[in-house]
Parts: structure tokens; C-alpha cells; sequence
């Protein structure tokens, strides 16, 4: 398996991937007002949410996913937002160690967009990265949401030109086989 390695020139750009983006936004308040933003932006589009907070809190107050990405931590300690995976009609797993986005990922997010339903996608290891994976596998149309501890949440339009800058920003991540 090949393992996409976070090289650390990068880090701190893509800790700000948003700030990259095309029409891209960062939603503040409380969550019950950050899923009520998201609401009124997204009207029907798709959703991908990445994160254990942002899966929960849209789960909660909607829109619901249609795909949920999540490791079962937040801000690395053992998650209290539990994802209830009976929502789902596809439940994936896949193998993702922190500071990568491994070759598993990006197979399983690249067939998603063939499923009817939702889908839990739970990452035995870190989901941070799989939201620029995300952005490149994700219909044009649709939106990456995904938490900015402390800080909100982005929200990114997935548009031709934020793939572009996404796989870009992919192809300078080392490669591992493993």
C-alpha cells in the first residue's frame, strides 16, 4: 500500500487548506448555529463532513452527510461526540495513519460518489488529512466541512479549480509504500 506523507514545508499551509480555496468560509457560533449556517448555504447540495465534531453536530441539527468521516478522536483525545453508524446505509473502514493520507483513502473516497445513501467512512488512525482527499474525490457542486479547533468550521465549495489546487497540493506529499 502507498502512504501520501505530509511533508512539513506543508503543514502549516494545509492547517489553513480554506484560506486556498475559491468562495470558501469559516462558520463561527455555537454548533447548533454553525449546522444552521451550513443550512442556508448549502441549500441541497451534498455534504462531506470530516471530523468526529462536524459529523455529530450535522447528524444532530442536519443537513445530514452524505459521507461522514471520522476516527473516533477529537483534538487526538478519545472522542464524546459518538457517530451513530445505524444512520447509514454504507459503512466503510480504512486504514489511514496520522500525517498521510494512505492509497486505501483515496480508493474507497473515489468510489463513494457511486453510492446511493450515506456512508460512515470510520479511519482506524487520523482523518485531518482525508479532507484535501476529500476535496478531490467529492462531486463538483458539492461542499468539504470540516472543524478548525478553536477556531469554527470550513466549509469549501467543491468547484474544478479547488480540485486543482487540492491535487496540487497532493502531489507534493511524499510517497511511502509500505
Amino acid at each position: 500500500m502507498k502512504l501520501y506523507t505530509l511533508p512539513k514545508d506543508l503543514r502549516n499551509t494545509l492547517r489553513n487548506m480554506h484560506e486556498l480555496m475559491e468562495n470558501s468560509i469559516v462558520i463561527v457560533g455555537s454548533c447548533k448555529e454553525a449546522a444552521n449556517k451550513i443550512k442556508l448555504i448549502i441549500g441541497s447540495a451534498i455534504i462531506w463532513a470530516i471530523g468526529d465534531v462536524v459529523c455529530s453536530t450535522l447528524m444532530k441539527y442536519g443537513p445530514m452527510p452524505k459521507v461522514c468521516v471520522f476516527d473516533e478522536r477529537t483534538l487526538r483525545e478519545p472522542s464524546h461526540e459518538p457517530i451513530d453508524i445505524s444512520k447509514f446505509s454504507k459503512v466503510l473502514e480504512v486504514l489511514n495513519p496520522r500525517g498521510t493520507i494512505s492509497e486505501d483513502t483515496l480508493n474507497k473516497l473515489k468510489n463513494i460518489t457511486k453510492v446511493k445513501g450515506n456512508v460512515a467512512v470510520k479511519v482506524v488512525g487520523e482523518e485531518d488529512l482525508v479532507a484535501l482527499a476529500a476535496l478531490i474525490m467529492a462531486d463538483i457542486d458539492s461542499y468539504i466541512v470540516y472543524g478548525l479547533p478553536g477556531r469554527g468550521v470550513a466549509l469549501i465549495p467543491v468547484t474544478s479549480n479547488n480540485k486543482e489546487v487540492a491535487r496540487r497540493l497532493l502531489n507534493r506529499f511524499k510517497v511511502v509504500k509500505i
